[in-house]
């Protein structure tokens, strides 16, 4: 008969099974790879099954391996949830909140609730995962995040804690030739190269619904991050929609030229949840003072 699967040996064996390596496991574990390989073979012993295969230096799982890893992955996972959830009910005082933020708002949105949160709760650590907006909604989902500031296009299953309201620009360069003689309609920017966000991102479906309203399909050239855009529309490769905030310093200095009040338009971002994951403690503080201080300013 077998007992009870201990916690520890199932942690070394998810690491392993997802690594598919003793060394890497080791690392993340900060366990010698001599301890990592103890504890599968207790596993083993203890299940009366071979768990992995180890050719050379390379490790597969076998099928014991495979079924025991869809158990052992939901397993570890709630094991975590319930520890973060214990400390946090523990004291309030202290704890995590994992916060995605969508490629575009990293460096401006949120920046006062994050400084005053900070102050306000200096032992809650708040840690920060930056991605184009589809994919920090994916990890939310997943259960990767607590929460999620992304652009408007929310996936099934996420719940907008409230919305923000930003801005879109265009701008160019500052020699670019509009500056001296603007575009005379929007079909203007057909003739244009249009620097693209990558796909993904909630600001360029804010922008392609811009283009398709004004029957506009410019040339586009896709950019893997916003500083790069800002960079290249500077440099005069093309003109390109930005958020205004980040976009201020390079406007005040005259690097870059924002186009007039046709070219601006309005995008909402949103501080997402999960519909069927509670907020832990430290997470639910977080999204009520950003709630109080975002709205109210």
């Amino acid at each position: 008969m077998i007992t009870d699967i201990p916690l520890s040996q199932l942690r070394v064996f998810h690491a392993v099974a997802r690594h598919l390596s003793y060394s890497r496991a080791a690392e993340e574990l900060a366990l010698s790879q001599p301890a990592v390989s103890r504890q599968i073979s207790n596993l083993e012993g203890l299940l009366g099954l071979r768990l992995f295969d180890r050719r050379g230096r390379r490790v597969q799982l076998t099928d014991a391996g495979r079924s025991l890893y869809e158990y052992a992955d939901q397993i570890v996972h709630l094991a975590g949830e319930a520890r973060r959830a214990m400390d946090g009910l523990r004291n309030l005082e202290r704890g995590q909140v994992r916060l995605g933020l969508a490629a575009s708002a990293a460096g401006h949105a949120l920046r006062s609730t994050l400084k005053q949160f900070g102050a306000f709760y200096p032992e809650i650590e708040v840690r920060l995962k930056v991605a184009p907006s589809r994919r920090i909604q994916q990890l939310l989902a997943e259960g990767a995040l607590d929460l999620a500031l992304a652009g408007p296009d929310v996936l099934p299953g996420l719940h907008i804690e409230f919305v923000l309201s930003d801005t879109l620009i265009l701008v160019s360069a500052s020699d670019h030739p509009w500056t001296t003689q603007p575009p005379p309609d929007y079909a203007a920017l057909n003739r244009q190269i249009l620097l693209w966000p990558p796909r993904g991102s909630g600001v360029r479906e804010a922008a392609a619904s811009f283009l398709h309203a004004h029957g506009l399909q410019p040339e586009t050239i896709e950019v893997p991050d916003w500083s790069a855009i800002r960079n290249l529309a500077a440099a005069g490769t093309g003109l390109a929609f930005v958020p205004a905030a980040p976009a201020a310093p390079e406007l005040e200095t005259g690097r870059l030229v924002q186009y007039g009040p046709g070219w601006t338009f309005s995008f909402s971002r949103c501080l997402l949840s999960a519909k069927d994951r509670p907020l832990f403690p430290a997470a639910l503080a977080f999204a009520n003072f950003a709630r109080k201080h975002e709205t109210s300013t």
